[in-house]
C-alpha cells in the first residue's frame, strides 16, 4: 500500500484545461423609441410584429446563439421574448430621464411601456450576475446606462450600451464612452468582454476611440476587437479605405431613403476582448426598426475546463413571405451561410 501511495504521490497533475467555445452572438437596436417604429399596431406602428420578427430570428440562430443585446427595448416586447423563447431568459434594465425638477422619471416607448437595455442569454449561461452601471449623461437627457451579466465560472462578461444621439452631444457622447470603457476594466480586469450596443457614433470617431484596441490607429487607446471590422482578427493601422481597420457595414438608416442617396451609417456595435476569434459578422436588415441587428460568429475560451452542454436544438421554424426590400449597396462580403434576415 505505501509502494501504491507513493506511485499515485509520483504521478503528474494535468493541469486544468481551457475550454473554447464556438458561439454566434448578436446587437440590435428594436427602436421603440421611434416614432414610427415604437407605436402599437392600433397607431399604425408595427406592434408585436417587431419581438416576432426577432424571436424568429433568434430561433433560426438557436443553439448556437448565446447572446443578444438590446437596446430601446419595450418591457412588454421584452416579456413576448421571455414567453416565446423557452432556452432563453431576458434581463431587462430600464432607463430614466430628468424631468424640470431634476426628477428621475422612466423612459417610456412610443407605445407607453418601459424603454431600456436588454440582454437575452441562453439559459445554460446559469450563473450570471447582473450589474447596472450609470454613465452619467448630462441633464435634461435620458440618463444613458450599460446593463451587464456576469460569469464567474467562466470569467465572462457581456454588456449593453447605449451612448447619447446627435451631433451636438459629441462631448457628452464622447465622455459616455469613456465611463463604460473605465467601468470595464475596473470591474472586470481579467474576463472576456462582450459588449454590444448602438454607440450612435461612426468608428473613426473620437468617442469610438475609447473602445477600439490602440492598434488600430486614429487615436485609438481602447482595448476591444470590433467584430465587423474589414480586417477582421488582423488589426493593423491600414490606411487603405476611409476609416481602414475601423469600418464596417452600416446599420442606420431609413429604406429608401438611404437608395436614394440618405446618409447611412454605422452606429451599432459589437466588441469582444482581442483573444476571443471572429470566424465571421454579418449585419442584415430589419423590416421593424430603423437598425439593423448585427451578428457575429466567434469562438471564446473559458479558464479550467468550464464545459456545458448545449440545449437540444430547436426545429426550424416555418417560412413565413417577408415584403421586398431595396437593398443598399454594400462593399462585397464573403458568403456568411447565416439563416435569412430578422
Amino acid at each position: 500500500m505505501l509502494a501504491l501511495a507513493a506511485v499515485v504521490l509520483m504521478a503528474p497533475v494535468e493541469p486544468a484545461q481551457d475550454y473554447s467555445e464556438r458561439i454566434l452572438i448578436g446587437q440590435f437596436n428594436m427602436a421603440g423609441g421611434s416614432d414610427e417604429y415604437g407605436k402599437s399596431e392600433e397607431e399604425h406602428g408595427p406592434g408585436l410584429k417587431a419581438p416576432e420578427a426577432l424571436v424568429r430570428s433568434i430561433k433560426d440562430r438557436s443553439p448556437k446563439l448565446a447572446f443578444v443585446t438590446i437596446n430601446e427595448g419595450c418591457k412588454d416586447w421584452l416579456d413576448y421574448l421571455d414567453e416565446q423563447l423557452p432556452d432563453y431568459n431576458v434581463k431587462f434594465d430600464p432607463v430614466f430621464k430628468r424631468d424640470d425638477k431634476g426628477n428621475l422619471q422612466p423612459a417610456l416607448c412610443k407605445h407607453n411601456s418601459r424603454f431600456g437595455n436588454a440582454i437575452i442569454y441562453r439559459k445554460d449561461f446559469s450563473d450570471l450576475q447582473m450589474e447596472s452601471f450609470d454613465l452619467q449623461s448630462g441633464p435634461g437627457r435620458e440618463q444613458r446606462g450599460m446593463l451587464c451579466l456576469n460569469s464567474d465560472s467562466r470569467r465572462l462578461v457581456v454588456c449593453a450600451a447605449h451612448l447619447v444621439n446627435g451631433d451636438d452631444h459629441r462631448g457628452q457622447r464622447q465622455q459616455e464612452a469613456e465611463r463604460a470603457s473605465s467601468l470595464l476594466a475596473q470591474n472586470y480586469a481579467g474576463y472576456t468582454v462582450i459588449l454590444g450596443g448602438d454607440l450612435n457614433d461612426v468608428p473613426g470617431s473620437e468617442a469610438l476611440s475609447s473602445f477600439y484596441l490602440s492598434d488600430y490607429g486614429l487615436g485609438a487607446h481602447g482595448s476591444l476587437k470590433e467584430v465587423d471590422s474589414p480586417c477582421g482578427n488582423d488589426i493593423n493601422e491600414r490606411n487603405s479605405g476611409a476609416g481602414g481597420c475601423r469600418d464596417g457595414e452600416h446599420t442606420h438608416g431609413e429604406l429608401p431613403k438611404g437608395w436614394l442617396g440618405g446618409v447611412m451609417e454605422k452606429f451599432d456595435y459589437l466588441f469582444v476582448s482581442p483573444e476571443v476569434t471572429v470566424n465571421d459578422a454579418d449585419a442584415t436588415k430589419s423590416l421593424y426598426s430603423d437598425h439593423d441587428p448585427l451578428w457575429a460568429d466567434v469562438t471564446v475560451t473559458y479558464p479550467h475546463g468550464e464545459h456545458r452542454i448545449s440545449p437540444p436544438a430547436q426545429p426550424p421554424p416555418a417560412e413565413e413571405p417577408t415584403p421586398a426590400q431595396p437593398t443598399a449597396p454594400t462593399a462585397p462580403r464573403a458568403p456568411s451561410g447565416k439563416p435569412r434576415p430578422i
